[in-house]
């Protein structure tokens, strides 16, 4: 399996072949530092928890 700390540099990587073969203008993505902040998910009640 990939490791996903080097995707960014992999498309990089991709864009600036796909350019290059086969005569393309594809812009170079620009990722964020520090990944997508989600918000935590609310913890789901058992069937027996109190109200």
């Amino acid at each position: 399996m990939h490791d996903e700390a080097t995707s960014p540099e992999l498309t990089v990587y991709l864009v600036d072949k796909m350019n290059k073969e086969m005569g393309l203008n594809l812009i170079k993505p620009t990722f964020v530092e520090g990944g997508v902040s989600e918000k935590p998910k609310p913890k789901q009640r058992g069937l027996f928890d109190k109200l």
